[in-house]
């Protein structure tokens, strides 16, 4: 039936009126509202595994740093340690968080990502010199959330050894 009406409407060379034409056009923009809304989804999916990834791989970092002794800035090796705040985590050197040493390098979260529920001791992970343990370790203080708009929330787990584990809320 549309087909037949097309083809009287270019037969007759009348052409489409206005209100065909904003129709059409209003029906292909919902269309496309629709399709991008639902392709976005899995990019932002897709960032926060990321930045997931980009937060173990710096903890690891830290860990392996207090192993191998790292003597960067001094002659004797020391400890490496990671501090976690609602939009940054923080990576430092010493046995200790400072706020005002000027080697922390604060790493940003992307704004759709939160930590929440820090549940460690001074909001830090610790390794300790040579063996990269946790200093401090409390098998009830091992956890951070990381809170996600998507709805998708995470938790890594830190064990004694220094091991990271993310599981999905």
């Amino acid at each position: 039936m549309i087909c037949q009406w097309i083809q009287k409407a270019v037969k007759n060379n009348n052409g489409f009126t206005l209100v065909e034409v904003l129709i059409t056009m209003g029906i292909f923009t919902i269309l496309v509202a629709t399709a991008s809304i639902n392709l976005l989804k899995p990019i932002q999916s897709n960032n926060t595994g990321t930045s997931i990834s980009e937060i173990v791989s710096n903890v690891k970092s830290q860990q392996s740093r207090s192993m191998r002794g790292d003597l960067d800035t001094s002659a004797f090796p020391d400890s490496f340690g990671v501090r976690f705040e609602q939009t940054q985590y923080i990576i430092f050197k010493g046995d200790l968080y400072s706020p005002l040493n000027p080697d922390n390098v604060a790493k940003d979260l992307p704004p759709t990502l939160a930590f929440q529920n820090i549940n460690l001791p001074n909001q830090s992970i610790i390794f300790s010199r040579v063996s990269g343990e946790v200093v401090d370790y409390n098998a009830a203080t091992n956890s951070v959330d990381i809170v996600s708009e998507d709805g998708n929330n995470y938790r890594i787990t830190v064990n004694k050894i220094g091991a990271l584990d993310v599981t999905q809320l």
